[in-house]
């Protein structure tokens, strides 16, 4: 409606607010590149064009927002990413953020370099370069502190400023910024009261005092106001509050694409694809799991085979047991029994049912199902999701597959309250290994659409 009308200021914040909506949506990179650089192009036309020093100092926080929101973008993409396609992307975010800081700089605008800042900072964080951060961030408290007119600017440098201190391990001076945060200020940004409450809570029910402050109690309090208003609570990829994790990896090892001879209903995951999947289960054991959760793995071809179950990353044996079978017990060999093995998954977290916590099964497979139990397993699913509403399956799929609807129809759409996901990852590493993160994301209480 905006360009039919020829109105250029409504289509860029248009532009721009679709960017950020596409922004919340893995797997839509592209269109909300697209549409952050349209609503970039539209605030830079729009500024030339402008000579008076009111407007002109609009238009440039317009556009420092939307060069943010682009670097948001990349930063995202940086985090998800590896080697020089890592180093690449952080670039591009730092550049970004830098030219929205100077705008903000020039108009003043305190808000502005509070959010810039903490943005930028982040991503200095993230890169290990952490003597810029401090700098950058601590640069910026100061400022809006001595302003002192602003506090939706100091809300932000205070939350800033508690994240530098988790960085450097500093987690009490950490907590009482987030305390500060929460109890200085009547009305809270709720981007800004998400992190600290999010922070706040996985620092209080840290037991190690090198990892946070030991508070559980006050933690269980927190995260019980919480959860009503924020949904699930994660924190820097961890899970908070007991998950029971079962993983379902596909360790087929025909290749249909590449044999002339082989069944339609054959799949590979062999060579690079197995190793990339047993990295991304174990990093998810060692970074996203948290102690509570109790994590079990069946591996599965023409036939399954539970690998461990219901361990625990705070047992050592456990742990080191779990990570040695995921990286030498799954070689790709045999035929694709998908459907048993999820059937088996589900009878092992029902019979008997968990008593706490939230229950996920993450499942993997590159090929269509060759089992002769294949109606009764998928009957089975059927029944027992209809019956669990709680069950929360995510299935990644390599490539588009043939039966990619079949599994729509018995697990994914069955799931309850919006908690089955099919996540179809590029028949590629980097494709598998952002589809697990994907699927992170998930559990997390990030994401709620249907499928990426």
């Amino acid at each position: 409606m905006m360009i039919r009308f020829g109105n250029l200021r409504g289509e860029g914040v248009c532009a721009n607010n679709l960017g950020n909506v596409y922004r919340m949506f893995e797997g839509e990179f592209q269109k909300a590149l697209e549409k952050y650089q349209r609503a970039i192009s539209i605030a830079n036309t729009l500024l030339q064009s402008n000579e008076t020093v009111e407007s002109r100092a609009i238009l440039k926080n317009v556009l420092a927002v939307r060069l943010n929101n682009l670097g948001v973008l990349w930063k995202d993409h940086a985090t998800n990413s590896s080697g020089s396609d890592r180093t690449t992307h952080a670039a591009m975010a730092e550049s970004l953020f830098n030219k929205s800081l100077d705008l903000h700089r020039e108009t003043d605008n305190m808000e502005g370099i509070a959010q810039v800042s903490g943005n930028l900072g982040q991503l200095y964080l993230v890169l290990d370069r952490n003597s810029e951060a401090e700098e950058l961030i601590t640069d910026a408290f100061t400022v809006v502190r001595d302003r002192n007119n602003d506090p939706i600017a100091l809300q932000y440098a205070c939350m800033n400023m508690g994240l530098l201190c988790e960085k450097n391990k500093k987690f009490a001076e950490a907590a009482t910024w987030y305390m500060y945060v929460l109890q200085r200020f009547k009305v809270v940004v709720k981007f800004v009261q998400r992190i600290c409450v999010t922070n706040l809570i996985a620092l209080c029910m840290e037991t190690d005092p090198k990892r946070g402050v030991n508070r559980p109690e006050l933690g269980r309090v927190l995260k019980e106001k919480a959860e009503p208003i924020f949904g699930g609570i994660a924190k820097d990829g961890l899970f908070l509050g007991k998950k029971n994790i079962m993983f379902v990896l596909d360790c087929s090892g025909v290749s249909y694409f590449s044999s002339h001879i082989a069944p339609s209903n054959a799949g590979s995951m062999s060579g690079g694809y197995i190793r990339t999947c047993r990295d991304s289960i174990c990093k998810i054991i060692e970074e996203n799991c948290s102690d509570s959760d109790s994590i079990s793995m069946i591996k599965f071809n023409s036939q399954f085979q539970v690998l461990f179950s219901n361990h625990s990353k705070s047992k050592p044996n456990q742990k080191s047991d779990m990570l040695n079978k995921v990286r030498t017990e799954t070689d790709a060999n045999g035929g694709t029994a998908f459907y048993d093995a999820i059937a088996h998954a589900l009878r092992l977290m029902t019979s008997p049912a968990e008593t706490s916590g939230q229950n996920w099964i993450i499942s993997l497979t590159d090929g269509e199902d060759g089992s002769w139990k294949k109606a009764e397993s998928i009957q089975f699913i059927k029944n027992t999701l209809t019956l669990h509403r709680d069950f929360g399956v995510i299935v990644i799929t390599v490539g588009r597959l043939r039966n990619e609807a079949e599994i729509r129809n018995s697990i994914i759409n069955v799931a309850g309250n919006g908690k089955g996901l099919l996540i179809r990852s590029e028949s590629n590493l980097s494709g598998i290994q952002g589809a697990f993160g994907k699927a992170v994301r998930m559990m997390q209480g990030d994401v709620t659409m249907q499928e990426f």
